[in-house]
């Protein structure tokens, strides 16, 4: 149990170290984008810096969107890496041998809780990443309906 474990644990922590640097990306890009939106907000209305502003939004969200998809493809893939892992680790717990070490026990229960905080983790970060391109579409949208 313990090497199929590990293995399969690996496998969904390395992916949470992709998530994680590819997560700091979007933030950057997203905390750009929402400064620019609130200084498009404040710029005045057809003016020059007001078209400025905006051609920067769109230039941010030619970075951020690329970035939001390829961590929503991750986050995807790591999610059922992790629902393997957990099946797998109900299956033990459901069937428990009788000659299970306290190793063997302890090291079921490690990553029992170590799957369940990813889960939190991942769930949280897909709700929060598949929601950006909604948003930036229509932040990109209103201006030009305003326009029409």
């Amino acid at each position: 149990m313990k090497k199929k474990s590990k293995a399969m644990w690996t496998t969904v922590a390395e992916k949470m170290i992709d998530i994680t640097t590819l997560h700091s990306e979007c933030e950057r890009l997203t905390l750009e984008f929402k400064r620019l939106l609130g200084n498009f907000s404040k710029a005045p209305n057809a003016s020059p810096e007001r078209l400025s502003i905006y051609e920067q939004m769109e230039s941010v969200s030619k970075k951020l969107l690329p970035v939001v998809k390829n961590l929503n493809n991750i986050l995807g893939v790591t999610s059922g890496n992790l629902s393997v892992l957990e099946k797998y680790l109900t299956d033990k717990v459901k069937d428990p041998k009788k000659d299970w070490t306290a190793s063997e026990k302890k090291t079921l229960e490690k990553y029992k809780g170590l799957a369940t905080e990813t889960r939190e983790e991942l769930n949280d970060l897909i709700k929060f990443h598949s929601s950006i391109p909604a948003i930036v579409a229509d932040a990109l949208e209103a201006p030009m309906r305003l326009k029409n």
